[in-house]
């Protein structure tokens, strides 16, 4: 066991285990309990959409690397909770947002057509 002195002596080692320890150990562990209660799928069936889909968005197809985020979200069907895809975040909160009404979706498309630089 680690002494109390020697923590404050090292603060830096420390920091540098504990976030070692979250990243290696607490996130995979507790991403797939996340993944298993919200949305019926473990680590191996995100892995196979997201390779499926080249690890970009389902939707705008940024690549994982490319977003501010760490992972791409999983997008399910909230009347029947089933599984889509995996979208940004960005996307998956514009499809929130919307309602996932696709007559929403479409007046956006067509007021965005209207308002486009071309129509000006």
């Amino acid at each position: 066991m680690v002494s109390g002195k020697w923590e404050k002596e090292n603060p830096e080692k420390v920091l540098a285990y504990a976030r070692r320890y979250y990243h290696e150990k607490w996130i995979p562990k507790n991403r797939e309990k996340k993944l298993v209660r919200r949305h019926g799928i473990d680590i191996p069936e995100y892995n196979r959409l997201f390779q499926i889909q080249g690890g970009r968005c389902a939707i705008c197809k940024r690549h994982e690397i490319e977003l501010k985020t760490r992972s791409l979200c999983v997008d399910h069907n909230h009347k029947t909770g089933r599984v889509r895809g995996l979208l940004c975040l960005q996307c998956n909160g514009g499809l929130g947002m919307f309602f996932e009404d696709m007559s929403i979706i479409q007046e956006v498309i067509s007021y965005l057509k209207k308002h486009s630089e071309e129509n000006i």
